[in-house]
């Protein structure tokens, strides 16, 4: 048995390597010679303080708490009277020491870390199970900050998952204060419509996308809401509840009245005031919505020997491959942004859909049911298409990969993959064709980044390394990948050169696992679709729902060259489009889809105005700050007699004008 020499010695516990002979080991490591060298080349000159710190000698551990609480002892406790979510608590030593002090629970890894002990894992999901049985609802997140934000999160979950109503929040006026504050704000950010009311009087009129009741209400009534909660439904909402959870031991839980989603605070179960949070909040869900659940969800599950273990069942290095939506983001979108520029990021796209369409008549009947020509299309190639309607509104931008001389795949965007499958049916009449939408069954997973063909390299059979390496843009081939035999495409939405890889869903998971494990020691992070947008904007790259739509066509999107109305075939939409081009639109008339760059540092958002001299010339499509060019970026419908670069014009921020000028796109491009 070896004693130290001084047990209670505060530097040699807690600060990094002392010994000489460990500093030399760490230091050959990174390949110094000297601290002083390791120093000079990590911290910037310009931050560092020529001047050594005059500190007093050094202090034991038990001295530095002997002064702590000195300094803890000048604070004036006051009671706590302000109520309205901030209560304070009494914990009982018994629970204190025998639960929240049990060396099970904690460890110390942190949550982010794939290695979490599985006791730490046991207590989040003690709590999700508590949740779950308190507010009747099927599903409960690991904990979030705050009820306010939590509540925010609520609204966003609510507008992502009812996206056949897009119309307004509204909020209970009997909901918190801070709650309320916390919502507007969120909304003004993102640009969606928030109105406060009296919902004991019943719902406002106008279309409503979610609805945010509080149990108890601020004013401390509670109240049944299950009437308000009935009428929400009848009226195509999804409904919050934000719910104490102490007050759900006595009163009827939000599932049990209908709610979709129940949010509050846990800060009534012990934790200390802190000022105002963290809290550990909560969120729970009706089944369906668990994949659009934000944080993180402990789950249960069994090891390779067969033994249950627990697991974070939606986190990043065990990422779900989602069906109805993919993540917004996993940690930082700026950080998956960035990934991306400099190295690489992966993306679950697997909401995307995948239509299939074989037989004699296939490139036939593409370039009937296309505005491209599809049948110009190589084998192994791809091209970029768009469906359009008689009338010449676009219906979807997609694209079709030629197989065979008479197998196509094609892949429209997520929101549109079962009209574009239903619209291709239709179409089909007459035709020697097969149309099978595959969506269901398929997944989507996409390596985008300069390193992007390296990680892939990884996992495809050295003999096979040609077949990615020579892959050109805007083609695709079957190959090995980690085992199985994949469609691999060179394609993506980022402006960076990578890889979209068509899986079964049933390989998926592995799949992921495996490029994400491939790509450890290439800067590879998992990117959601906050990312991908950010990145296709700079990329000047248009997304269907802002840049597109029914209403608008491809001439004042600047897709004139994606239709060929030199096809000798005819093509549905074609006898308009040709009037829509002779007519001038986007070019002459109308207005045309531009670049914007920000000449100052606040950023325009869709649907802002675009000005000249104070007139409405325009409106923004897409807009926010460019992460990679450190200025604002748009995109925006321009009256056609102010669409040429250089000229100047102003966004409308809410008020302000802000000036912008219009340059080309794309506003990034990568160094090939």
């Amino acid at each position: 048995m070896t004693l130290q020499s001084k047990p209670n010695a505060f530097v040699d516990r807690h600060i990094g390597a002392r010994r000489q002979a460990d500093v030399g080991t760490m230091l050959k490591a990174v390949g110094y010679d000297s601290v002083d060298g390791l120093v000079d080349t990590a911290v910037p000159a310009s931050i560092r303080q020529e001047d050594a710190l005059r500190l007093t000698a050094a202090l034991c551990e038990v001295e530095v708490l002997a002064e702590l609480r000195k300094l803890a002892a000048k604070n004036k406790t006051a009671v706590q009277m302000i109520g309205q979510g901030y209560y304070d608590t009494v914990m009982p030593p018994v629970i204190r020491r025998n639960i929240l002090e049990a060396p099970a629970w904690y460890t110390a890894y942190t949550p982010y870390q794939p290695e979490i002990s599985q006791g730490r894992l046991e207590a989040p999901l003690n709590f999700q199970t508590m949740v779950q049985d308190l507010t009747a609802l099927r599903v409960a997140n690991a904990s979030l900050l705050d009820e306010a934000t939590a509540v925010a999160e609520a609204v966003l979950l609510m507008r992502r998952a009812n996206k056949k109503n897009e119309g307004k929040t509204v909020l209970d006026a009997d909901c918190l204060p801070q709650t309320i504050a916390i919502v507007k704000g969120r909304a003004e950010a993102l640009g969606f419509e928030v109105e406060v009311a009296d919902l004991s009087q019943g719902l406002p009129d106008g279309d409503i996308n979610g609805v945010v009741l509080q149990q108890p209400g601020v004013s401390g009534r509670v109240f049944d809401h299950s009437g308000v909660i009935a009428a929400a439904k009848e009226r195509g909402a999804l409904v919050t509840v934000a719910a104490d959870l102490l007050a759900l031991t006595l009163i009827t839980p939000p599932g049990e009245q209908g709610a979709d989603i129940a949010v509050g605070t846990a800060q009534r179960f012990g934790v200390p005031l802190f000022f105002g949070g963290p809290h550990a909040a909560y969120m729970a869900v009706q089944k369906g919505l668990e994949r659009s659940l934000p944080g993180r969800l402990v789950g249960v599950s069994k090891d390779n020997a067969g033994v249950p273990t627990y697991r974070l069942a939606l986190q990043t290095r065990e990422q779900h491959i989602r069906r109805e939506e993919a993540t917004s983001k996993y940690e930082s979108e700026l950080a998956e942004h960035h990934a991306v520029r400099k190295s690489a990021g992966i993306f679950d796209l697997s909401h995307m859909g995948e239509v299939w369409v074989t037989g004699p008549d296939a490139a036939a009947f593409l370039d009937y049911a296309l505005a491209g020509k599809i049948s110009a299309v190589a084998v192994g190639k791809a091209k970029y298409s768009l469906i359009c309607q008689e009338d010449g509104g676009i219906i979807d931008d997609l694209i079709s990969y030629r197989r065979t001389e008479d197998k196509y795949l094609v892949v429209p965007n997520a929101g549109n993959a079962k009209v574009v499958a239903a619209a291709l049916r239709e179409r089909a009449a007459g035709f020697d064709v097969t149309v099978e939408d595959v969506s269901a069954e398929t997944s989507l997973i996409a390596i985008q980044g300069p390193n992007a063909e390296a990680i892939l390299l990884t996992l495809v059979p050295a003999d096979h390394h040609s077949l990615v390496t020579e892959l050109k843009y805007y083609a695709a081939v079957e190959v090995e990948i980690n085992g199985p035999e994949l469609l691999l495409a060179r394609t993506g939405y980022t402006g960076e050169d990578g890889f979209e890889i068509y899986v079964p869903n049933e390989d998926a998971p592995g799949q992921w696992e495996a490029l994400f494990e491939a790509g450890e020691g290439h800067g590879l992070i998992p990117a959601g679709l906050a990312a991908r947008d950010s990145l296709r904007l700079e990329a000047g790259m248009p997304l269907y729902g802002n840049e597109l739509s029914r209403d608008g066509n491809p001439y004042t999107a600047g897709l004139g060259p994606v239709v060929s109305l030199a096809k000798e075939s005819d093509f549905v939409g074609k006898s308009a489009l040709r009037g829509i081009k002779e007519a001038g639109a986007g070019s002459s008339t109308g207005r045309k889809l531009v670049g914007l760059k920000g000449l100052g540092r606040r950023a325009g958002r869709s649907h802002y105005p675009v000005l000249k001299d104070g007139n409405v010339v325009g409106e923004v499509t897409s807009g926010q700050p460019s992460r990679t060019l450190s200025y604002p970026v748009a995109m925006a419908y321009v009256d056609v007699a102010y669409a040429e670069p250089g000229t100047a014009l102003d966004i409308d921020l809410r008020g302000t004008a802000e000036p912008f000028e219009i340059v080309a796109l794309p506003f990034y491009k990568r160094e090939k």
